[in-house]
């Protein structure tokens, strides 16, 4: 997957930039207690600024997300001091190589290609054309957990061009394929949705039925658009 090796001072790191750290937010904390995930990845709400950790390394990854290479998956807490931020100041832009990154294909069907193209046909703005295959999307495709009945050579060929239907993951590289056939960079991400607050407790609780993955597309002047 990639990334670089962290390494926090007495297992206190400071995610965000100095610049990040003077704008004006709503900032919270919180604590994590992962249990039986199966995966090493940090999940964190809001935009981190400092993670509390109980481990002396983690790898960021090129796309910002933080795992523990070495963790019990079975269950690790950790904490998390982030914030909401509602701010005007302009992203920075992606370099060379980041864009070049985040347009990266595997081998496509051509009709994959093609549909891409037709979609944004005319259209001026990437937010334009982003929001034709958004929109086609939502209009042509049925959400589904029904898993196919048959296995397939190519299942986002057989995706976008037979079937019509799918889950979110479905949708979600869908998407970002056709984006990136579009020449606007984009990324998959994966996570939960919000769960359900237990009074007692004071915990968010977030179950694996709360998984879920969603697309990120860099729109110049807005940085990563979801």
């Amino acid at each position: 997957n990639g990334g670089s090796a962290i390494h926090p001072e007495r297992r206190l790191l400071k995610v965000a930039s100095d610049d990040a750290l003077r704008q004006p937010a709503k900032r919270f904390s919180y604590k994590v207690l992962l249990h039986n995930t199966g995966s090493d990845w940090l999940f964190i709400a809001g935009s981190p600024e400092y993670l509390s950790i109980p481990w002396d390394t983690l790898v960021e990854s090129p796309n910002g997300g933080f795992r523990v290479p070495f963790a019990e998956t079975d269950g690790f807490t950790y904490d998390v001091h982030a914030a909401l931020r509602h701010t005007t100041v302009p992203p920075a832009r992606l370099t060379l190589e980041q864009r070049n990154f985040h347009l990266r294909l595997p081998p496509l069907d051509p009709r994959v290609l093609a549909l891409a193209t037709q979609l944004t046909k005319g259209l001026k703005t990437d937010f334009e054309r982003a929001t034709a295959i958004e929109q086609y999307l939502r209009t042509t495709f049925r959400y589904s957990l029904k898993p196919l009945d048959h296995e397939v050579d190519d299942p986002l060929a057989y995706f976008l061009l037979q079937s019509k239907r799918g889950h979110c993951e479905y949708f979600a590289s869908a998407m970002a394929v056709l984006l990136r056939a579009a020449w606007i960079p984009s990324r998959v991400a994966t996570g939960f949705q919000s769960g359900d607050f237990n009074p007692l407790s004071g915990w968010n609780v977030v179950r694996a039925s709360d998984a879920h993955s969603w697309v990120e597309a860099w729109m110049p002047g807005e940085g990563w658009v979801t």
